[in-house]
C-alpha cells in the first residue's frame, strides 16, 4: 500500500467534493442546450452532494483509513 499522507488525503477528499457540488452540466444541458435527456440524472446528482456534505468528515476519515 502507498501511503500519499493525510494532507494529501484531505486535499483531494475536499477537491472531488467540490467538483461534484460545482458539476451543473445536467443543468447546463436542461436550460443552455434546452435538452431535457439527461434530467433524471439530476436528483441522483443532488442527493450525492447533500450526503456527501452531511457526511463529510465521515468520508474523509475513511479515506484516510481509521
Amino acid at each position: 500500500m502507498f501511503d500519499v499522507g493525510e494532507p494529501e488525503i484531505g486535499l483531494a477528499t475536499h477537491q472531488l467534493w467540490w467538483d461534484r457540488l460545482t458539476d451543473n452540466w445536467v443543468i447546463e444541458w436542461h436550460y443552455v442546450r434546452h435538452n431535457s435527456a439527461c434530467d433524471h440524472l439530476l436528483p441522483g446528482q443532488t442527493g450525492l452532494v447533500k450526503w456527501w456534505t452531511i457526511h463529510y468528515s465521515q468520508v474523509e476519515q475513511s479515506l484516510m483509513g481509521r
